[in-house]
């Protein structure tokens, strides 16, 4: 039995999905807020089932998972689940690949960290997990802004010096890439092909707006952070520079500090 374990630890929630040949055979799902943990699980054929764990089992959500996978006979050892893909949101031309998980990746996603604070420490510790309670397991970043790398430069380049864009790597990268291309797959029993031309609209904690022709990505509302573009749950979105400068000089923020507050105090 080769089972894949699918992660997607968003900012506001955990998802979790048991894969076997093509078949979903269980998800779970965890949603904080303020005072509550709820998850809820869903096997193949049965009635949902939710519960509330603790604050301290959500913070383990991986351990919890599988052992309610094993109680629940989703799987019958861990040994089973060979392959993990974790989603990965985080700002990169690196990033807009599906790649395995190994130094190199750890030590990039460390780097950009302060860009995507709501997203990338919540990823590197289900990865540290996922490594201590799976080590045998191969482990991959699903990259979740792949999906618009068909961009053209026109919408995915910053009006600022090409050198600039090139040494330093500023690019509207866009995310939600993932959820994106499972629409499109979605249209086609609906349409019996993918529309010339569609919006897609993304509404959680994060919201953004993408627009695609024939199935690829032509321009989205996020850029080069994940806390760009539209209003959202927590983020402020877009803010015009000079807005920004002036409240880090107010605040007397520094740069990660700005970060953290244009992303949690929207």
């Amino acid at each position: 039995m080769a089972i894949t374990l699918l992660i997607n630890p968003g900012s506001s929630s955990k998802k979790y999905s048991l894969i076997e040949d093509g078949r979903v055979v269980a998800d779970m799902r965890f949603e904080q807020d303020a005072n509550n943990i709820d998850f809820c699980l869903q096997l193949n054929g049965r009635e949902q089932k939710c519960e509330n764990p603790t604050f301290e089992q959500y913070d383990t959500a991986i351990r919890f998972v599988l052992d309610t996978a094993l109680r629940e006979k989703a799987i019958k050892n861990l040994q089973d689940i060979t392959r993990v893909g974790v989603r990965v949101v985080a700002p990169g031309t690196f990033f807009q690949s599906h790649r395995l998980i190994d130094d190199l990746f750890i030590h990039k996603l460390r780097e950009r960290e302060p860009v995507a604070p709501l997203h990338i420490p919540s990823t590197l510790r289900e990865v540290e997990l996922v490594k201590m309670e799976l080590p045998h397991a191969m482990l991959v970043g699903v990259s979740d802004s792949a999906f618009h790398s068909t961009m053209p430069d026109y919408a995915r380049d910053y009006s600022i010096e090409l050198k600039d864009t090139d040494m330093y790597d500023i690019h509207r990268f866009g995310y939600h890439g993932i959820s994106n291309a499972s629409v499109v797959r979605r249209t086609v029993p609906v349409f019996s092909e993918v529309p010339n031309r569609m919006v897609i609209c993304h509404v959680g904690s994060g919201v953004s707006m993408t627009a695609v022709r024939n199935g690829e990505s032509i321009d989205t509302t996020m850029g080069f952070s994940p806390g760009s573009g539209l209003v959202m749950g927590s983020r402020a979105g877009d803010i015009e520079s000079g807005a920004l400068l002036e409240l880090m000089r107010a605040k007397n923020l520094h740069l990660f500090d700005a970060q953290t507050y244009i992303q949690t105090r929207g």
